[in-house]
């Protein structure tokens, strides 16, 4: 957490610098160039707050052993297990010849992301995979 703290710390530190002595739009240059700074800082707040609530007997009471639960060797040996069955069937969609497949990086994600839709949400409606249904 100490980490967390310190990264949340120094890009709210550096924003408020840029707000009252910036007068350009430099106020958002660090986070334009780098959203991925905003974007982990927002994750980092909401994790912290969701570890603050933890301590509110009623949601700590039923949440600290699911995450206990998940945690155990069993769980985690299921979740890679799973996750090799994903990405094989991501490979053996992947090397079919077709227009959807090739191309760029985000045609590579957009392939996994309906493999990894189609098995673990069990999504069928939105984007068909040619040739499984």
């Amino acid at each position: 957490m100490s980490f967390t703290e310190l990264f949340s710390t120094y890009f709210a530190y550096r924003f408020l610098v840029y707000i009252i002595w910036d007068t350009g739009e430099g106020a958002w240059k660090l986070f334009r160039l780098h959203p991925g700074f905003l974007s982990f800082l927002v994750l980092i707040r909401w994790t912290q707050l969701a570890i603050g609530l933890l301590q509110i007997e009623q949601l700590g009471r039923n949440v600290v052993p699911v995450v206990h639960a998940i945690s155990r060797p069993e769980s985690l040996s299921f979740l890679f297990f799973l996750c090799i069955v994903v990405l094989g069937s991501f490979h053996a969609y992947y090397v079919f010849p077709i227009k959807e497949n090739t191309g760029t990086f985000s045609h590579v994600m957009n392939t996994f992301l309906k493999i990894f839709r189609l098995e673990i949400l069990g999504d069928r409606q939105g984007h068909r995979v040619r040739g499984l249904g």
